[in-house]
């Protein structure tokens, strides 16, 4: 367990009867009291999952994913969303080792993805292909920009087989290039980043 400030104090108490294998009972119990550390210090960090997120594409976007790739250290972090974002929600970028700027795109959906609606698959499919072949224009910088990543971001979680599903859809050019996040990476990217 890492506790950085030493006034936190948390006092876990149980009882167990005479017959009972005690390996069991520790790793139950350590995995009880990770959790509550990690969403303890979620909430002292300002952080808290609201049920909206997973219905509310918008509010995950403002609330979450702007502030969290801000955090994160990217670069002309803007919010794209509407009827001209070409499948990118969000364009951001970041310096490389070498010097030079590397362009994401990212596409935020509230809820889970379900490999058995091919609508869902087959849009996020068309937006990747928009994201990664029409430009966007960034305005401090005054220049058009391609996206070398692409980010496929949901307040749910990737359910049946769908991240196969939209694997096997994509180009296979775009494939290296196209990341995952769903819930679960969202708050382990908070965890690491929002302080």
């Amino acid at each position: 367990l890492n506790i950085e400030d030493d006034w936190k104090y948390l006092e876990i108490t149980f009882s167990i009867n005479t017959d009972f294998n005690f390996d069991v009972i520790i790793n139950k119990y350590s995995k009880i009291l990770n959790d509550i550390i990690r969403k303890t210090e979620l909430h002292l960090s300002g952080v808290i999952w609201k049920k909206e997120y997973e219905e509310n594409e918008n509010l995950y976007s403002t609330e979450i994913l702007f502030p969290l790739l801000r955090k994160m250290g990217f670069i002309d972090v803007k919010f794209n969303h509407g009827v001209k974002e070409y499948g990118k929600d969000f364009t951001f970028s970041e310096f490389t080792k070498f010097g030079n700027l590397r362009h994401f795109g990212l596409q935020a959906k509230a809820g889970n993805m379900r490999g058995n609606v091919n609508s869902d698959i087959d849009e996020i499919i068309g937006q990747l292909e928009d994201a990664f072949l029409m430009p966007y224009f960034d305005v401090n910088a005054n220049e058009t920009r391609n996206i070398s990543t692409f980010i496929i971001a949901i307040s749910g979680y990737y359910t049946d087989n769908s991240k196969d599903k939209i694997i096997q859809k994509i180009p296979v050019q775009f494939k290296s290039n196209t990341l995952f996040i769903d819930r679960d990476k969202t708050m382990e990217l908070i965890e690491k980043y929002w302080k």
